[in-house]
């Protein structure tokens, strides 16, 4: 039995990694679950038996990426962030796994530029909506506890300001994935993120 769950566990990885080549190959309306199936050396019937669907194939590598990189709204937390210096290798982090981590890159770059959110993946639309709305105010509560420790200028709106540092992480994911070679570079990463924290220092 051990066995027999260990295979199944290995040929639903494999489906999982097929996935994510074939979601970005193609795009995710143009896949199929049998595209994906001879992509991962198994049997459309061998997909269906781990996937009800292609929308609960994508739901749960999606679930797969986010958890496993811990790429989740608990990253912001008092536990990790401190000071101010805390926020800037967390912002790094998550920079640095778009750029390093290639299943994190093909994924980002399939929710941006080769999926349309609509029909059966509104669901999908509303989980990133959701998603961002929890990010946001952990972020808010993340700086005003900055606040109180002086990290932070006092003028700053937390709330506001939570939502810049998410459209500019969001916004070089979205950038760079129309143009990864010329947009940003690799090695200007964390001058970008100096720069953009240097608005939220003490006077």
């Amino acid at each position: 039995m051990r066995r027999t769950k260990e295979d199944a566990d290995k040929t639903r990885a494999a489906i999982l990694k097929a996935a994510l080549k074939v979601f970005y190959k193609k795009g995710v309306s143009r896949s199929t679950l049998a595209d994906i199936g001879q992509a991962a050396g198994v049997t459309r019937g061998a997909v269906y038996h781990h996937f009800k669907d292609k929308v609960d194939l994508f739901l749960q590598l999606s679930a797969e990426i986010t958890n496993s990189r811990h790429f989740n709204p608990e990253t912001w937390s008092d536990e990790t962030v401190q000071t101010l210096d805390d926020l800037r290798e967390v912002i790094l982090e998550r920079l640095r796994l778009f750029f390093d981590d290639r299943d994190v890159h093909k994924f980002m770059m399939t929710i941006f530029s080769r999926m349309e959110y609509i029909d059966d993946f509104k669901g999908f639309w509303v989980n990133e909506k959701n998603y961002q709305q929890k990010s946001i105010q952990a972020l808010e509560t993340v700086l005003v506890h900055l606040k109180e420790k002086g990290e932070i200028r006092a003028t700053i709106n937390a709330q506001h300001a939570a939502r810049h540092i998410y459209i500019f992480i969001d916004g070089i994911y979205d950038c760079w994935s129309i143009d990864e070679k010329e947009f940003l570079l690799r090695d200007e990463l964390e001058d970008a993120v100096d720069e953009f924290l240097m608005l939220f220092k003490p006077v």
